[in-house]
């Protein structure tokens, strides 16, 4: 269904839109739940200076440094929930459907937009970096020669990744929330 014909029939007929969501439910749920994963594993893998529980951050941290050590073990979790849950899910009716190729797909697509949030927010964190350094070096060479800066022009440029950076983020926690 198109989003105009969704809400109309959440608005005309509430039983047959709740069967609709209700069997939809395997795929929302794999496609959350992995992005949701990928948050988590991601944080217990990270490398952080302040560690409230030494004993296990300092292995996990450890762990962490293994390349896309997370995205095995999310797509570890896929494989076996799609196996486990999938083939068994419930239809509307009580009747049982074979979901595991929907909660496969579902779940790779959240994989993949993790990733590209992701990347993008990590592209446009660099890039804030290299202006801030940019805009720095260019204010000492200002001093140097006597000129007057150009703060503005590379304030505008920092702030407008910023923005960009932001919004990345606000994404990423949309998928979050919901």
């Amino acid at each position: 269904l198109g989003p105009v014909e969704a809400v109309d029939l959440a608005l005309t007929d509430k039983d047959r839109y709740q069967e609709l969501v209700t069997d939809a439910h395997p795929s929302i749920a794999a496609f959350g739940g992995m992005f949701l994963l990928m948050i988590f594993l991601d944080f217990i893998f990270e490398d952080r200076d302040i560690k409230w529980l030494g004993w296990l951050e300092r292995p996990l941290a450890k762990l962490g440094k293994v390349d896309m050590l997370s995205v095995c073990i999310a797509l570890v979790v896929l494989l076996i929930s799609a196996i486990t849950f999938g083939a068994h899910a419930h239809q509307h009716g009580g009747a049982h459907a074979d979901k595991a190729e929907t909660v496969l797909l579902a779940g790779i697509a959240g994989l993949i937009t993790y990733m590209i949030v992701g990347g993008l927010s990590g592209y446009f964190e660099d890039k804030l970096e290299e202006e801030e350094e940019r805009e720095h070096e260019e204010e000492e060479a200002a001093e140097r020669a006597g000129k007057p800066k150009s703060a503005v022009k590379l304030a505008g440029k920092a702030a407008f990744f910023m923005f960009l950076y932001l919004e990345v983020l606000d994404a990423s926690f949309s998928f979050d929330g919901v």
